[in-house]
């Protein structure tokens, strides 16, 4: 997986398309997303099951992380005669708070779910 430090452009615009039937043409996914302050740092939770984890990509700015990647190709063999599972590729721009270091960050997928771990800034405290 590749953690990339960025700047923000503008004009980003993203799109979603879910349950997409495996032969129709493949579709930009929005993984589903939890956000949890733990104390100390500030995690989210995506679920991007499917994904190759070496080729899935984190761009991290001040104010915004993304990921992005594709869906395993690896398909089994046979005709389809139903099909919901999704098919194309993961996007998802999500906005950071104000108190994390876009710095201080680690990810790690596992069993489907990619955790992108936030260290919480430190306030300072007043001298007085």
């Amino acid at each position: 997986m590749e953690i990339r430090q960025v700047t923000p452009s503008p004009e980003v615009v993203g799109s979603a398309a879910t349950g997409v039937p495996a032969w129709s043409a493949p579709a930009t996914i929005m993984p589903r997303v939890d956000i949890l302050d733990t104390g100390d740092h500030v995690v989210y939770l995506m679920d991007v099951a499917g994904a190759d984890p070496d080729k899935l990509v984190l761009e991290i700015s001040r104010s915004e992380v993304a990921v992005s990647g594709p869906l395993s190709d690896k398909i089994p063999q046979g005709t389809p005669l139903y099909a919901e599972r999704p098919r194309g590729t993961y996007a998802r721009l999500l906005a950071l708070p104000g108190d994390v270091d876009p710095d201080g960050v680690t990810a790690d997928l596992t069993n489907g779910v990619l955790v992108v771990r936030f260290n919480k800034k430190r306030r300072k405290e007043h001298e007085w």
